[in-house]
């Protein structure tokens, strides 16, 4: 089993692609994939990079995926601790990661490298235009990151 994040679904939806390029037919997510992945259409709709009715093609398209939403009660404080880790001002991308870790499954996503190991690859690019490029997400979560403190003891 796969843990995706939203980007990856993003991006497969608008390419016409379904997610058996992830090598992977069992796939999972927090339950926050769903709002998320029509927030980001929706903010391309909104600046203009897609249309309102391909953002409504998208939305369809993601219903048809074969994505389990998976949650655990120790999910939310895996999240808020991965963030503070990473020093991360939000924690939503850290719900992919809780869900990973506490499952003990791997994380597709876009912005992390195999060879880090569920490490940062320090490349979020935060720009406009993510539908064309999947190293590109669709809408920013995290505040631009700031000079990394030491975690805290929890």
């Amino acid at each position: 089993m796969l843990v995706v994040d939203s980007n990856v679904v993003v991006y497969s939806c608008h390419a016409g692609s379904n997610l058996s390029w992830l090598g992977d037919p069992d796939l999972c997510a927090p339950t926050l994939l769903w709002p998320e992945f029509r927030s980001a259409v929706r903010g391309a709709a909104w600046r203009g990079e897609i249309s309102v009715e391909r953002s409504r093609e998208l939305v369809v398209a993601l219903g048809e995926l074969s994505v389990t939403a998976r949650t655990s009660r120790r999910l939310g404080l895996e999240a808020l601790r991965i963030a503070e880790l990473l020093g991360w001002a939000r924690s939503y991308d850290a719900e992919y990661c809780a869900l990973a870790s506490t499952a003990q499954m791997p994380l597709g996503d876009f912005r992390w490298t195999p060879a880090a190991r569920g490490g940062p690859s320090g490349v979020r690019d935060h720009s406009r235009g993510a539908l064309n490029n999947p190293a590109r997400h669709m809408e920013p979560h995290s505040a631009p990151r700031r000079e990394r403190r030491p975690p805290t003891q929890m």
